[in-house]
């Protein structure tokens, strides 16, 4: 088992994305079958994240994430909850160039209390 502080890494993946695709990861979590896509919008007014549930995956919306030197989250995202209560995080890290994006992303689990 891998941890990141008080929190379990329950996946890690890096991705290479061309201008105007996204990322679908498809992972299983402890039995639990969780679907991610991962969009990147270059064109919104302010820099930030978009979560939304829709139908059987979570949508996340990287909204200006196009830095050259890179923008990330500065500490884990909920994402969600797991049947047994534990919460579920996300972090991300990305820089871009010529358009194309360079993203790291984790999944990491951690206390009913966190």
């Amino acid at each position: 088992m891998e941890k990141i502080g008080n929190r379990e890494l329950l996946y890690s993946g890096d991705f290479i994305v061309p201008a105007g695709e996204q990322v679908e990861m498809f992972l299983n979590l402890k039995g639990w079958k969780l679907k991610i896509v991962v969009i990147f919008d270059p064109n919104g007014k302010e820099q930030g994240i978009t979560i939304r549930p829709i139908n059987d995956y979570a949508e996340i919306t990287l909204i200006k994430w196009d830095n050259g030197l890179g923008t990330c989250t500065t500490k884990p995202a909920e994402l969600g909850t797991y049947h047994s209560g534990e919460k579920i995080f996300f972090t991300a890290a990305n820089f871009c160039i010529g358009g194309t994006n360079n993203l790291t992303f984790q999944v990491l689990m951690g206390s009913k209390n966190d």
